[in-house]
Order: structure tokens, then C-alpha cells, then sequence
């Protein structure tokens, strides 16, 4: 029944003064259980507070929430500006906005979840893998949707 359940997702990158792509994801087999005990019983899901608030890309703060990007060495917060769910239609988007201030980026994907430890999410809810480059003085906005159903 789990791998049954119609779960997608949808980031969509845009650099300012850049171009705007949109990606498919992986999504985790945490969040597949849990939306199969969502429809057993009335629960909803989201990101959890303590959202990721550095204005430029920084190394993750420990157990905060929301998106990160990465290179093919090092992992990024991203500046969460919102974070909303309709239960109703078992959706949740995530929002950042993030300047680069300093450096340039060669970005290869995502991850969106909660509590981020060491090296990854403690619970993570989606991936995906995209190519984008952030340059210096270049804002980074990212929309993630997140549908069930």
C-alpha cells in the first residue's frame, strides 16, 4: 500500500537575472508512512518550526528546518521566507530566497526536511538533483510544492 500512495513534487528554481526551471523529486519513504497513516486518521503534515533564517548560503544550523542545496562537496541552508500547508488538498510549499554574498555556486540539488543533523535531515521529506548556478550577488528563490494525493 505504501508504494501505492500518489505523492509528487515539484521545486522550482529561479536565479534572479537567471533563468527559471522546474524539477522532479524523490520523495522519502518517511513521508510515504506517514501519509499512509494519514489516511487511517485525520493528520496533517508540514515542516516544523525553527526554519533556516541565514541571509546568504550557509552551513545548516543544527536541528532547524526547511531546504538545502548543494554541490557535489558541501551543503547550503537556504533562507526560508515561508513555510504553508493546506490540509485540505494535503499540500505543503516551502519558500526561500537566498543571495549569494561573496561567493559563486555550482549547485547539483536539494533536500527539504526537519531537524538537520551532522550530514543530512533527521527526517527528510523529499531530494531531487538539478545543474544551477548562483553567482555572486545573484538571489537564489526556491518553491517546493509538495501534493499528496
Amino acid at each position: 500500500m505504501i508504494d501505492n500512495i500518489g505523492i509528487k513534487g515539484e521545486l522550482e528554481i529561479e536565479v534572479r537575472k537567471g533563468k527559471k526551471q522546474k524539477v522532479k523529486n524523490a520523495i522519502s519513504t518517511e513521508l510515504k508512512n506517514v501519509m499512509a497513516s494519514a489516511l487511517q486518521s485525520a493528520q496533517t503534515f508540514g515542516i516544523g518550526g525553527s526554519l533556516f533564517g541565514t541571509d546568504n548560503f550557509a552551513t545548516p544550523t543544527s536541528q532547524e528546518n526547511g531546504i538545502v542545496v548543494h554541490t557535489s562537496s558541501a551543503y547550503h541552508e537556504t533562507k526560508m521566507t515561508s513555510v504553508t500547508g493546506n490540509t485540505g488538498a494535503n499540500t505543503v510549499v516551502l519558500v526561500s530566497s537566498t543571495k549569494a554574498n561573496g561567493s559563486s555556486y555550482s549547485f547539483t540539488g536539494a533536500k527539504c526536511g526537519h531537524g538537520y543533523g551532522s550530514d543530512d535531515f533527521d527526517y527528510l521529506v523529499a531530494s531531487t538533483t538539478f545543474t544551477q548556478a548562483v553567482n555572486d550577488g545573484q538571489q537564489l528563490d526556491l518553491t517546493w510544492t509538495i501534493t499528496i494525493g
